[in-house]
């Protein structure tokens, strides 16, 4: 996890390197939001259920899906049911 958080600080000091000043408040705030995460896992059954209210959805939306056939995503089985 150490390495992670060095990640996000020199990250941040890429774009702002004025915060370097601030490293101590940083560490604390990175530090408290990965002990906030919530350690979600998703499972097969979720990824179904989440993909058939998703394509009802965007069946039910006209011009947002593309027709059968016409295209790349609909050849890799995106869309198809």
């Amino acid at each position: 996890m150490q390495a992670n958080i060095q990640s996000i600080l020199e990250e941040l000091y890429t774009l702002e390197p004025s915060l370097r000043e601030k490293e101590q408040q940083i560490l604390h705030i990175i530090e408290s939001m990965q002990k906030n995460r919530p350690n979600i896992i998703i499972n097969e059954a979720f990824k179904k259920e989440l993909r058939a209210k998703l394509l009802l959805e965007l069946q039910q939306k006209p011009g947002l899906l593309p027709p059968k056939g016409t295209s790349d995503a609909s050849q890799r089985g995106v869309y198809s049911q």
